[in-house]
């Protein structure tokens, strides 16, 4: 499998349209409808010395962090990205989180734990999906690291549905915060079963929300000017 790997971090933004091989980019700016698969936290690690062990107590967090985050409408990531369509499939990485219940998820902050570019690849060739073709955007989680500093950390990653290859990877980091005015000046409203929304919940799904945001202006920032929409 051929793979094109480009990690932006901050501005100035390298342009994705100046990569050495430029075909899966312009895959992503050539397409106006994405498959969004929404978080995936499969691959995940909780980073704070106090919880270690709790990994059944607060599995209750992973199921209301991707419940709040997947109620971003398909219309709302559209418009952030410039996109015509945006359809939903989150069904399957739903499912997935509950691959967490086997493992430690659980660490401290002595080293923070990677997803690695291979590890990507390797996970997303047992993506399923009900469209058979077609751009897929999903949120990779990595971390929430409660350290200092304390940030999220995942990847937004772009591939092709059909034949499962990687046309782009974002590394993305976010700030948590516990305001109740989301990244898009919005005021949060919650599901009354969500757990303790003032505090696990709201602080690191705020921290997904930034995360998000900062991903959108890079991306639209480096749209190749021909592209852009108005």
């Amino acid at each position: 499998m051929k793979i094109l790997f480009i990690l932006l971090f901050t501005t100035p933004l390298i342009s994705l349209a100046q990569a050495e091989n430029k075909a899966g980019v312009s895959e992503v700016y050539a397409s106006d409808t994405i498959v969004w698969f929404g978080a995936d936290f499969s691959l995940f690690n909780l980073c704070n010395h106090r919880k270690v062990g709790q990994e059944e107590e607060l599995f209750v967090y992973i199921k209301a962090w991707k419940q709040q985050y997947d109620n971003i409408s398909n219309t709302k990531l559209a418009s952030l990205l410039q996109r015509k369509k945006v359809i939903n499939d989150k069904e399957y990485t739903t499912q997935l989180n509950y691959s967490l219940k086997d493992r430690k998820w659980i660490k401290g902050i002595d080293k923070k734990p990677r997803v690695t570019p291979s590890d990507i690849a390797d996970h997303i060739q047992d993506y399923d999906s009900e469209q058979i073709e077609g751009l897929g955007l999903v949120f990779i989680l990595e971390s929430f690291y409660k350290a200092k500093p304390t940030n999220v950390f995942g990847y937004f990653v772009w591939f092709d549905i059909e034949s499962k290859e990687i046309l782009h990877i974002y590394n993305a980091k976010g700030k948590p915060s516990t305001g109740h005015i989301n990244s898009w000046g919005v005021e949060i409203t919650w599901d009354k079963s969500l757990p303790a929304s003032k505090g696990m919940t709201g602080y690191w799904y705020q921290g997904m929300l930034d995360a998000t945001l900062n991903f959108t202006l890079d991306f639209k920032l480096a749209i190749p000017k021909k592209e852009k929409q108005y």
